[in-house]
């Protein structure tokens, strides 16, 4: 450049015309510029195909490593029993019985529901393996309200899919069916179940819904829970009713009156779920003075009518009833019943006429009660609630819903170690929001209780409307079990309730 230095960054910093010179000059400066970009371009082009072609060559050896990773990788070395347990943990079990959960056996197997079939699909060893175990398909769950006898493949006889899952189970797995037929309330042929009968030997669990016939007469010999919901059965021409010499767990529920199946042995019964619109007094009562061996009991009606019932000088014993739960205003029961190993109690509403006829019953059963539950029914004063509790000092679990105010006077009388002395746990629901009112009535009450001397605690970060206090050592959980309690205890209802729960 033959132009001074100071003179060419003064025309670059400013907005002097140049000489023509000066011009000349400048167009020299940018051919001699340009030229240096373009050679700087060509560099990076060269460069980036080069990197390009490094990226490539990276990605590919990536790829091959973990091709050749993947021989030696821990998976393909597990044994078949250890995949078939992941298979198993991955898949979902649990149904979505809240009520009736207790009275069903434990599941035989995983639901199909993310279909196994996606374990199928990782390669040919895992579907092998997949395809030969039996327990992947043994719950079938099978909806045909669709079914008509016009049309072979809209029933069980021509569902490919139901005896290719059939197939799959093998010859000894156990199965829990699931069927809902043609609805009730069409005038269509019920869903033939003869299909049922080479495999009625190998099903522990069977429910069944809608219009259904021709259920395979014979033995089930392992059914232990059978569940009937808004059926109809036509046994047809056929005399002879199937025979559950296993039966255990009965769950019955109607939309309309509910009637006693003639085909049930009601004396090997240990649970029986009892729910509907409506049940006649006598066949109520042949249900219950016939199952005699009931451990676990569920009773729900609309309407029962009792004035047909004739007068009986005899109450109906069930001497190894341990839990009885009583829905809708049947609790008129107590006045039928004699259960002296009653250990659990819920009334869901509890009414004051109750009261009397719960007392009556407690005397003459002279069970030891250890949780009750009383819900959302008449509200109790204060002291005809602690009139009741006292007369049952064995409670360990205690759950009153919107039942009695949460009250400074509530709280105040359960300090005495002498009310309620083997508590453990007290859940108070209430609509008045008492908790934060009385706070620290309730921390001074479970202190008082706690033989320890150490304060009481409230637990934070719970969701609104629940509140948690407990002892220093609560008797019954450690703190990690009772937080776990709670938070499964947290209704996604009932929101504006105040949930109070107390582990002493």
């Amino acid at each position: 450049m033959n132009m001074d230095a100071s003179r060419y960054h003064h025309l670059l910093s400013t907005n002097d015309e140049p000489l023509d010179i000066e011009a000349a000059e400048f167009r020299k400066i940018i051919a001699q510029r340009e030229s240096d970009l373009s050679n700087l371009q060509t560099r990076i082009s060269e460069l980036q195909g080069m990197l390009l072609s490094l990226i490539e060559q990276r990605t590919r050896e990536e790829n091959t490593l973990f091709l050749v990773k993947a021989v030696v990788s821990p998976i393909r070395r597990l044994p078949q029993d250890i995949l078939i347990e992941i298979f198993l943990f991955t898949r979902e079990w649990r149904r979505d019985y809240r009520l009736t959960g207790d009275f069903r056996s434990p599941p035989i197997g995983p639901l199909p529901r993310p279909s196994p079939l996606v374990v199928t699909h990782t390669c040919s060893e895992w579907r092998r393996i997949a395809l030969s175990t039996p327990i992947l398909w043994a719950t079938i769950i099978r909806d045909y309200n669709d079914y008509h006898p016009s049309v072979p493949s809209s029933g069980p006889t021509h569902d490919e899919r139901l005896h290719a899952w059939l197939a799959r189970t093998g010859t000894q797995c156990h199965l829990d069916i699931t069927l809902t037929g043609t609805p009730m309330y069409e005038r269509r042929p019920g869903l033939p179940l003869s299909f049922l009968g080479p495999y009625m030997h190998r099903i522990k669990l069977l429910e069944l819904s809608e219009r259904l016939c021709d259920l395979p007469s014979g033995s089930f010999d392992v059914l232990e829970t059978l569940n009937l919901t808004n059926y109809a059965l036509d046994f047809g021409a056929n005399t002879d009713h199937p025979i559950f010499p296993s039966l255990r767990r009965l769950l019955l529920h109607e939309y309309e009156e509910l009637d006693a199946p003639p085909f049930i042995s009601w004396k090997q019964l240990t649970h029986l779920f009892l729910g509907g619109y409506s049940i006649d007094s006598e066949v109520f009562r042949f249900i219950l003075s016939q199952s005699t061996a009931l451990i676990k009991l569920y009773v729900s009606f609309s309407e029962i009518d009792i004035g047909g019932t004739r007068p009986r000088e005899e109450n109906i014993v069930m001497p190894y009833l341990e839990t009885l739960i009583l829905n809708d205003s049947v609790e008129w029961v107590f006045s039928w019943l004699t259960l002296p190993r009653l250990t659990t109690l819920s009334i869901t509403p509890f009414l004051g006429s109750s009261v009397l006829l719960f007392c009556s019953f407690r005397s003459r059963s002279s069970f030891a009660l250890e949780s009750l539950t009383l819900g959302e029914g008449d509200q109790m004063a204060t002291s005809d609630l602690f009139d009741l509790i006292r007369q049952m000092p064995s409670l360990k679990e205690i759950v009153f819903d919107t039942i009695i105010a949460v009250t400074p006077m509530l709280i105040s009388g359960l300090a005495s170690p002498d009310v309620l002395p083997n508590v453990e746990y007290l859940q108070l629901r209430s609509y008045d929001g008492g908790a934060p009112v009385i706070e620290d009535a309730i921390l001074r009450m479970i202190a008082s209780r706690d033989s320890s001397g150490s304060p009481a605690v409230v637990e934070p970060n719970f969701p609104k409307g629940t509140r948690v206090f407990r002892s220093h050592r609560p008797k019954r959980q450690s703190i990690g079990e009772v937080i776990s309690t709670v938070l499964r205890e947290v209704p996604s209802y009932d929101t504006d309730k105040e949930t109070i729960h107390i582990f002493f």
